[in-house]
């Protein structure tokens, strides 16, 4: 029930009518798993965080292979974001002397943003 957000209301009503055991109990009850879901979500998130990270590397490369430059650049955001990099980064599509393979993006430095 956790899991699917139901109200602690609810879940303390259910607990102490399928578990006869009374209302104080059940908060105590809830309050210590919660604790516990907490500590391990804590203990998880270098974990979770070096796995969303590669997530979006790939999604970065892919999209830039694919020339699919919005989504490269709300990738690369989100991967600022994560990092805690909270500065907005402006990213511009930079093309080779004949439009050819050397296309990627750039990023702009901060002032330089308004100029284009």
């Amino acid at each position: 029930m956790l899991s699917r957000a139901v109200p602690s209301a609810r879940i303390v009503a259910r607990v102490t009518h399928e578990f006869k055991i009374g209302e104080r109990q059940a908060r105590a009850d809830l309050a210590a798993v919660r604790k516990l879901w907490a500590a391990e979500i804590t203990k998880e998130e270098p974990h979770r965080r070096a796995r969303l990270l590669a997530t979006l590397d790939h999604v970065v490369a892919e999209a830039i292979e694919d020339r699919a430059w919005g989504a490269a650049v709300a990738g690369l955001r989100e991967i600022s974001r994560i990092c805690g990099l909270n500065a907005p980064i402006v990213y511009k599509v930079k093309t080779g002397a004949l439009g050819n393979e050397d296309t990627a993006l750039v990023p702009l430095p901060a002032g330089d943003a308004e100029d284009e």
